[in-house]
């Protein structure tokens, strides 16, 4: 089975269900908690880079519609206050990842 495969079946179950089993496989499977917990931060990167690259490819095609000089000024404004609004969206992100990274695994 193909990780993205897991990953969908996988969302059909609840957080509470998937914690419980987890902790169920690290039971019958010996290995660190730090290793468990690195695996877990390392993933949980992952997904907010992915959507903080996602919001950049958005950002980047509402600066290149703004610049397009045929629009009315009503229209650049919508963009502009939508290229501020994601700007600000990948810097929450950004800062999610810094979290993420400077937890401290207890």
């Amino acid at each position: 089975m193909r990780k993205a495969d897991l990953v969908k079946e996988l969302n059909k179950f609840s957080k509470k269900s998937l914690i419980e089993t987890l902790i169920d496989v690290k039971l019958q499977r010996p290995s660190s908690y730090e290793t468990l917990l690195l695996i877990a931060k390392r993933n949980e990167v992952d997904i907010l880079e992915k959507r903080r690259n996602s919001k950049y490819k958005k950002l980047e095609k509402l600066k290149k519609a703004c610049c397009n000089d045929n629009s009315d000024i009503e229209y650049k404004s919508d963009l502009i206050q939508n290229i501020f609004k994601l700007e600000k969206e990948i810097k929450d992100i950004t800062k999610n990842v810094m979290e993420v990274l400077e937890r401290k695994s207890n």
